[in-house]
């Protein structure tokens, strides 16, 4: 549910017809519910030197503190450079939200967490107002 005064992410369409302009919502969102939607996979990155005395486990212990479903992908770093990736695997799964990312800020630093997201404006695209032509959708057919 929205709530008042909260920010909001709007996916939609912009129409204009003189000096005006309207927005068309097709998907509105809590931005703070962003991350549970959007995000495609968490990427730790973590320097060979930091997957010992215990940090490992807590970083686990971090993740496990919530719970989502988004995929999780370390990187060790290796002294001469070389990366290695390894899933986390299905049992291990966040929702990235600002105090996930906050927690693992002050334990990896802003460069060892990388956050992908989907980069479609809307999550169901066919959600929204179709135009219609004299009763035609554009495809030769009716709807």
């Amino acid at each position: 549910l929205l709530q008042p005064d909260a920010p909001l992410l709007i996916g939609g369409t912009v129409s204009r017809k003189d000096d005006t302009s309207a927005i068309h919502a097709q998907e509105i969102f809590d931005l703070r519910d962003a991350p549970r939607h959007f995000a495609v996979r968490l990427g730790l990155h973590l320097p060979l030197s930091m997957t010992s005395n215990g940090k490992l486990q807590k970083i686990k212990e971090m993740l496990q503190q919530s719970p989502g479903p988004t995929p999780i992908q370390l990187c060790l770093v290796f002294p001469d450079g070389t990366k290695v990736f390894i899933d986390a695997g299905p049992d291990l799964k966040v929702t990235p939200d600002d105090m996930l990312l906050g927690c693992l800020q002050k334990e990896l630093g802003e460069s060892g967490i990388h956050l992908t997201v989907n980069t479609k404006p809307l999550l169901n695209p066919g959600n929204g107002f179709r135009r219609k032509y004299n009763g035609y959708n554009g495809k030769g057919n009716r709807p």
